[in-house]
């Protein structure tokens, strides 16, 4: 009995060893500096928590799989706090209807990225600004459809100075279109992205010919809806991020136990087929580290979809 515990001992020793050397390979790779022993202590406790996660769900047969990225020393709680999308106004989204006639025979797949009309990932950071980024994808698309030029608009300005939404705490995406019905965008390199809630610099920085007319909204619950609208423009969507989300590495994503509880705002691109799977092309904001480069594949589902993605698709009109 004595040699079977000192052996169990001794094989969670050289297994906590094997994920530590993993963890000092993550902190060279994220550029962590732990000021003390104890904060070391303490992320490398999160750091082992994730792996054990990763680990069981890629054991099992699933069309997806998870990996370590920037979230992997984390806690819950700090990853939720990034999760501050905010709900619309019900009755102005579901008075923006449009809706698309659907081609005989359905829609063919479209990645607008191949079009040439989706902005380089990026990253909002420890922010909870994915409303302004879900946003600012979007109008940088419709605006290249409609008049050829791809720019890279600032994030910050909603993050400072959208009044109707709350920066780093939380917002939507149809406050923002509105936004910009009354203010023109701004490049990026004009007002560059901080991750943080600043004073409003619009007035004392080079406006662009940016603007929108407001937004239109796609069927809830319809994904042919959604492939037809996607036949014109990359639209913005709204869903919930859970736990299996944080950590996805690869593949088609299709978690049926996440919910409707929608907490953060990203973009669908297009869609594809993979043998007889369909499935959204979503963009994310939280770098290339994460998912596919930044990207994350989602089956597609009858009804609301996989965490809600057909809930509250939308996009921006200039």
């Amino acid at each position: 009995m004595k040699s079977f515990i000192l052996a169990s001992l001794a094989a969670s020793t050289l297994a906590l060893s094997e994920i530590e050397s993993s963890f000092l390979s993550f902190i060279s790779e994220y550029e962590r500096n732990y000021g003390t022993l104890e904060e070391y202590g303490f992320r490398l406790s999160q750091f082992v928590r994730a792996h054990r996660e990763i680990e069981e769900h890629n054991a099992k047969e699933t069309s997806w799989k998870l990996g370590h990225n920037q979230f992997s020393d984390w806690t819950i709680e700090e990853y939720e706090a990034l999760l501050t999308y905010r709900p619309h106004d019900e009755e102005e989204f579901n008075a923006n209807l449009e809706l698309f006639p659907e081609v005989l025979g359905g829609a063919r797949p479209i990645d607008w990225r191949n079009k040439g009309k989706v902005q380089k990932i990026k990253d909002q950071g420890q922010c909870g600004s994915c409303w302004t980024f879900s946003a600012t994808s979007a109008i940088e698309s419709m605006w290249a459809i409609k008049h050829g030029n791809l720019g890279s608009y600032a994030e910050q300005v909603l993050v400072d100075c959208d009044t109707r939404s709350y920066g780093c705490n939380g917002g939507n995406q149809s406050t923002a279109y509105n936004y910009f019905k009354s203010h023109n965008e701004v490049n990026e390199s004009d007002y560059r992205y901080t991750a943080r809630d600043g004073k409003c610099k619009y007035s004392s920085v080079p406006h662009t010919k940016v603007s929108t007319t407001g937004y239109k909204t796609v069927a809830r619950n319809s994904p042919d809806q959604m492939k037809a609208a996607l036949s014109n423009n990359p639209l913005s969507v709204s869903l919930h991020a859970n736990n299996s989300f944080e950590r996805y590495r690869n593949g088609i994503f299709n978690d049926t136990s996440c919910g409707t509880r929608m907490n953060h705002a990203v973009n669908v691109v297009g869609w594809g087929q993979s043998g007889n799977t369909d499935y959204w092309i979503m963009r994310n904001s939280w770098g290339r580290t994460w998912g596919e480069s930044g990207y994350m594949r989602v089956q597609i589902h009858a009804g609301s979809g996989i965490c809600g993605i057909q809930q509250e698709a939308q996009y921006p009109t200039v």
